[in-house]
């Protein structure tokens, strides 16, 4: 049951999520986060399903450094007040609450419970004054799970002309325009069921490596690969990514940080293959497109020539 203002906000928030993921994938916050995953700041419960995106968004558009939020009422319990033009900014977050009422069914009066979506709108401690207030701001910096793995991180110096950068903003993209990788902290990165935090933050890496391979003064695959999709942007995107997500596989595997193909990889890989109608001669052309990827990357960023049978078919 929603209200029209209810639904409003929800449209909102669901052409931003898909802005997101159109300019750069916001598909990889199941491995890692920004600093903070997003809490009350009081309770410092964490927000979750939509609320997870919405606030996110907001800290992004916001460029916040933090990531805690309360009501306004919430805010004025211990002494803060919302700064001043900050009042239009407040993200709104969705709840269900419930409302009971008397149904008549079968010639009987039955009490039933119905929920309904609510809104709140929340401000980040960022938008708040905190001068006269008894509240004090916790650290949100994460402790680092991720191991430094020496092999790998000479290998990544010894990359020519590569352009590496951290941020603490929950993402991980290959900039094209730019020609330069950006990856989330290695302190946002987090254990998972088939991962550690150490192999989720290479395996990440990888896969942005792999699509730094591709651009015109590299492999030139993506060159190549628009030529191929004859400019249809859906197969062409749906086809790199499994082209990096097969090269981070196999990178992992080379740095003994991976065995085999876990769970993780095979859903990823499913959603994308899928996009491209489950044909069996995408996923080949991927292999030997990821192939040579990894083996340029171990070569240093340099060309070579690579076997005539995968030339055939990249």
């Amino acid at each position: 049951m929603f209200s029209k203002y209810t639904k409003d906000a929800l449209t909102i928030l669901q052409n931003e999520i898909v802005e997101g993921l159109q300019k750069d994938g916001l598909k990889y916050f199941k491995s890692f986060l920004g600093y903070g995953y997003p809490k009350n700041a009081l309770t410092l419960k964490e927000y979750s399903g939509i609320n997870f995106w919405a606030l996110n968004i907001q800290k992004r558009k916001l460029d916040f450094k933090s990531n805690l939020w309360c009501t306004k009422k919430a805010w004025l319990s211990v002494g803060a007040t919302i700064l001043e033009g900050q009042e239009k900014n407040g993200r709104a977050i969705f709840y269900y609450s419930t409302f009971k009422k008397n149904v008549r069914e079968n010639e009987k009066n039955d009490e039933k419970t119905f929920a309904f979506l609510k809104i709140s709108y929340v401000y980040n401690v960022e938008q708040v004054d905190l001068k006269n207030s008894t509240y004090r701001v916790p650290s949100e910096t994460p402790e680092s799970k991720v191991i430094d793995n020496t092999e790998i991180e000479n290998f990544i110096k010894s990359i020519d002309g590569l352009k590496l950068s951290h941020s603490n903003d929950g993402r991980c993209y290959y900039n094209l325009t730019v020609d330069a990788i950006v990856m989330s902290d290695k302190s946002t990165f987090k254990d998972t069921p088939d991962n550690s935090a150490t192999g989720n933050y290479y395996s990440v890496l990888f896969h942005e490596l792999i699509h730094w391979s591709g651009a015109d003064n590299r492999l030139k695959r993506f060159e190549k690969n628009k030529k191929r999709f004859k400019d249809n942007a859906q197969l062409e995107y749906a086809h790199e990514e499994l082209i990096a997500e097969i090269g981070s596989v196999l990178l992992s595997q080379r740095f003994n940080i991976q065995k085999t193909v876990n769970n993780n990889n095979l859903a990823y890989l499913k959603s994308w293959i899928s996009a491209l109608k489950n044909d069996n001669k995408f996923l080949i052309s991927a292999l030997s497109q990821s192939y040579r990827a990894s083996e340029f990357l171990l070569n240093k960023g340099k060309l070579k020539e690579y076997p005539e049978q995968l030339r055939k078919v990249a």
